[in-house]
């Protein structure tokens, strides 16, 4: 939100393959009656900030670094021209977490030895938000495509992951992404039903 004596409120970039769209508002705290006008809402062209990863890639961190070893969610925007071959959208060079695109476009997640694919391919030629889920409370593994998921129950007892393997954007180091990555999102979170059970706890 910007007023004539400047910017107000700027909730940064925001990448959540959770959010739909819907209303757009700003909560107040000890503020009653307060009206907010000329709220605007844009969504950046991933195009502006994308990056080629042909014959290229990045290597980011470990697991252990990037917090990628107990829940998480990793999402990037992706864009191709190019089928029949695997391309890894971000993978350990041990492929012990990997998300990749098969051979038939499918977005596909892999984490320590239980892999999902999704159902549905991706569009050739256009930007494609796509991400993985890893939820160990709830023992499941799930991959996004533009918000949409497919999830696998996953066996705790089978799953092997080196913590201090190291994640590379757009390679798995045997082979590389053909097209462009927009930024890469990563972030843990919890289960709320666990935290509810927790509260409880501490209140008993």
């Amino acid at each position: 939100y910007t007023a004539k004596k400047g910017l107000i409120v700027n909730s940064g970039k925001i990448f959540d393959v959770s959010l739909f769209g819907g209303k757009v508002g700003v909560f107040n705290f000890q503020q009653s009656q307060t009206v907010w006008t000329n709220i605007a809402v844009s969504c950046a062209n991933p195009e502006s900030y994308g990056v080629s990863l042909l014959n290229s890639h990045l290597k980011l961190a470990s697991l252990n670094q990037l917090n990628m070893t107990k829940n998480f969610v990793v999402s990037a925007w992706i864009n191709t021209n190019v089928s029949g071959i695997v391309q890894p959208v971000f993978c350990t060079a041990d492929n012990g977490v990997c998300l990749y695109l098969d051979e038939e476009l499918k977005i596909t997640a892999t984490y320590g030895g239980t892999t999902v694919k999704h159902v549905t391919t991706i569009n050739l030629g256009y930007w494609n938000l796509v991400a993985m889920r890893l939820n160990l409370q709830e023992n499941r593994l799930s991959v996004f495509r533009d918000g949409v998921d497919e999830t696998v129950e996953l066996d705790k007892t089978k799953i092997v992951v080196n913590t201090s393997a190291i994640l590379y954007l757009g390679s798995d180091t045997n082979q590389n992404f053909s097209g462009k990555s927009g930024p890469l999102s990563s972030y843990s979170f919890y289960c709320r039903q666990m935290a509810n059970k927790f509260a409880e706890m501490r209140n008993n």
